[in-house]
């Protein structure tokens, strides 16, 4: 599971070893991204205490403000933490629980065979989900594609809510 951190101050002495993989300049220690990113998930440790910060958030974060500005992309995190995904990031994890269960229920039933091999040659396909889920495929998908994952997410908001999210400019 990934570490839980409940203590807002850490979020600003925690360097983050690896933001993003694509591009990896803009994430580089030192990079214009490192300190509003720090920004960010202090201000949703701060206004989310019941998550705090949660290993994975800053890859989020770090998405998130590729595609925005600072304020887009605290109530994005704010939205993908309390709405869209609740309990992924909390410290019981509750919410990751349950997409790990929807992923091997729909591995079991959409690739059995696979499933079975899985299953008989032991992988931990719920260990290894767990960083995959958190960092909602960022550094396991090509960017283009958890993009797209993302556009399918985001698309949920405008489902239940009526609410459509613009980017900004």
């Amino acid at each position: 599971p990934a570490a839980v951190c409940t203590e807002p101050a850490t979020v600003c002495t925690t360097q983050p070893a690896t933001v993003c993989t694509q591009p990896a300049t803009v994430c580089a220690p030192g990079a214009p991204l490192i300190a509003p990113l720090r920004r960010v998930l202090l201000a949703h440790a701060l206004h989310q205490p019941q998550v705090g910060y949660c290993q994975g958030l800053n890859f989020v974060a770090a998405v998130l403000l590729l595609h925005g500005d600072e304020a887009t992309a605290f109530a994005l995190l704010c939205l993908l933490c309390g709405e869209l995904l609740p309990g992924y990031y909390s410290p019981a994890m509750p919410g990751l629980h349950a997409g790990q269960d929807v992923l091997m229920e729909a591995l079991r039933l959409c690739l059995p065979s696979c499933h079975a091999r899985l299953g008989q040659a032991q992988v931990p396909v719920r260990e290894h989900s767990t960083h995959w889920l958190l960092c909602l495929y960022i550094n396991v998908l090509p960017l283009g594609s958890a993009m797209r994952l993302w556009d399918l997410l985001f698309a949920e908001v405008r489902k239940y809510t009526g609410v459509t999210l613009q980017a900004s400019e």
